[in-house]
């Protein structure tokens, strides 16, 4: 066989001989090279002093291990100024000290950067490569400090290391849809700094948070700033959300008109504004009581979260609120089952009292419904539990949450009583067409989808009167070019978010133990096609 087509670099190696064991394969090999270059002062030398021999690993062949037996030679430097008296000739094939040819520590890194370093280290195991997962992440090279082709359009997020407490950036090229670098805070002086080594940005793409903002005004005053429209949208639904759960009651008085239920008494529906229907627990009478205490003595909502450990959209919550929360309104089990009572109960009275049988036959009836609800129908049965089918006051009304995604989204509205829960709304509150009206045109100005002028919208929901809708819109004023941007041109931090949920797959599968440096060069890698 003709082993000098399998060495890394033919034309400057001799194959002398060859070993064939088991599970390895060793060739002898030597350098054909009549001169060296001295690493120190770069000139050539012809003058051999020794040799010695050098074991280098290679890619697998045949199943088997491959190693590279190397008689390298030492050289006398020739130039007398030079401080390196003798060198080691350097080969093209392997690095410096390096135990693996240049394309295997190339294949090596270039899986460790795909897989990582565990799954990487059991991959080589199985293709007769052992080498530890410790060694393969020092085999990763570090990646380029910053990108080598010019960015004009770039894409701004931040990043979570831990969620809620330390955060990190992330930079999207977004022509080549490709991240180019990570930071490791989302400080304003560390995006400046980033910017400003790159004057060619000439689009910024960003959430509405005020640092990168600030950052981007101050290190790319030439970029064109662009909201994200999503967060854009997201802001408006969450608004409209703060402001019925503000108005819940007269809603909720509303709903149970429209389904024929007693009315709250006004007095007692002025009093809260809670969106539960069971009273508060000693427990959130308490942090209600904390929180609003706190923020009457002047703490900004995060360091009344640092005083209390409290998560900070609990704190924004209760702070919204004008009254204690109530505890969430738990649904009763077997809903489903509810059309299906007097049909089981027919069956039941008939003699066929097997849950397995009952379920069987009542899934032909079209119940769609769990094996576990039957059961326990079947046991409330033997029990002599009452079993009535519920009334209207099973129903319930609408949350702020689900209230506002009906407003923003009507042609969500499929159901009967929905339409007539919302045409009752606009009949008994004088203020709900109006925010109907306000809230639709700016859901359909912000996708693309309105030719209402942007300025016009927002001296509407100044002038609304509503304070919710008046503080959104004195956030949209203060960064009016970036709201404006983001309704008239196709750029968007869409694909930075995909780059982001990316990077988080990469953390997660690392166990949240790597560095700044390995997370970087595995979200960086680009594999060579």
């Amino acid at each position: 066989m003709d082993y000098q087509v399998f060495l890394p670099d033919p034309s400057n190696l001799r194959f002398n001989t060859a070993r064939i064991q088991p599970k390895t394969l060793w060739l002898d090999i030597c350098s054909t090279a009549i001169s060296s270059t001295c690493p120190h002062c770069g000139c050539a030398s012809t003058r051999v002093h020794s040799h010695y021999q050098r074991v280098l690993k290679d890619l697998a062949c045949f199943g088997r291990h491959v190693r590279l037996h190397l008689n390298v030679r030492r050289f006398f430097c020739t130039t007398s100024t030079c401080p390196q008296r003798i060198f080691c000739e350097r080969l093209a094939m392997a690095a410096p000290w390096q135990r693996l040819t240049r394309r295997l520590a190339a294949q090596v890194a270039s899986l460790t950067l795909e897989a990582g370093g565990e799954c990487s280290a059991r991959c080589l195991a199985t293709v007769g490569q052992p080498v530890s997962a410790d060694t393969l992440l020092r085999s990763v090279p570090a990646p380029s400090a910053s990108p080598c082709r010019p960015v004009y359009a770039l894409g701004i997020d931040d990043w979570a290391w831990r969620k809620g407490q330390r955060y990190g950036t992330i930079l999207v090229d977004l022509d080549r849809r490709e991240p180019i670098d990570l930071l490791p805070d989302r400080e304003v002086a560390t995006v400046v700094a980033w910017l400003r080594q790159h004057p060619e940005v000439r689009v910024i793409t960003r959430d509405r948070s005020s640092a990168y903002q600030e950052a981007a005004t101050l290190g790319a005053p030439q970029a064109l700033q662009v909201a994200d429209r999503w967060h854009l949208l997201k802001n408006l639904r969450e608004t409209l959300e703060r402001f019925l759960q503000r108005l819940h009651r007269p809603i909720h008085d509303v709903f149970r008109k429209a389904t024929g239920l007693p009315v709250t008494p006004s007095a007692e529906g002025a009093a809260a504004v809670s969106t539960n229907a069971c009273p508060a627990t000693p427990r959130a009478e308490r942090r209600f009581q904390d929180i609003h205490q706190l923020h009457a003595q002047g703490y900004s909502p995060k360091q009344i979260t640092e005083r209390t450990g409290l998560c900070l959209v609990t704190v924004r919550k209760y702070l919204n609120l004008s009254a204690s929360p109530g505890q969430p309104h738990r649904p009763r089990r077997g809903r489903q089952l509810d059309p299906y009572r007097d049909w089981l109960t027919a069956q039941w009275e008939a003699g066929t009292c097997n849950a397995t049988h009952l379920f069987e036959a009542v899934r032909k009836q079209g119940y769609t419904g769990g094996f576990t609800v039957v059961r326990e129908w079947c046991r409330e049965q033997r029990l002599g539990v009452d079993q009535q089918v519920p009334s209207s006051s099973a129903l319930r009304c609408p949350s702020a949450r689900a209230l506002s995604w009906l407003l923003v989204r009507p042609e969500v509205v499929t159901q009967p009583m929905s339409a007539r829960f919302l045409a009752a709304c606009r009949q008994e509150l004088p203020w709900f067409t109006k925010v109907e009206t306000l809230v639709q045109t700016g859901w359909t100005l912000l996708r693309g989808q309105s030719r209402i002028s942007l300025r016009d919208w927002v001296r509407d929901l100044t002038e609304s009167g509503l304070p919710e809708l008046t503080r959104f819109a004195v956030g949209l004023d203060r960064d009016f070019d970036a709201v404006l941007a983001a309704v008239t041109m196709p750029h968007s931090n869409g694909q930075v978010e995909a780059q982001v949920n990316r990077l988080k797959t990469l953390k997660r599968g690392m166990y949240g133990r790597a560095g700044l440096n390995l997370l970087r060069a595995r979200l960086l890698y680009r594999p060579l096609h």
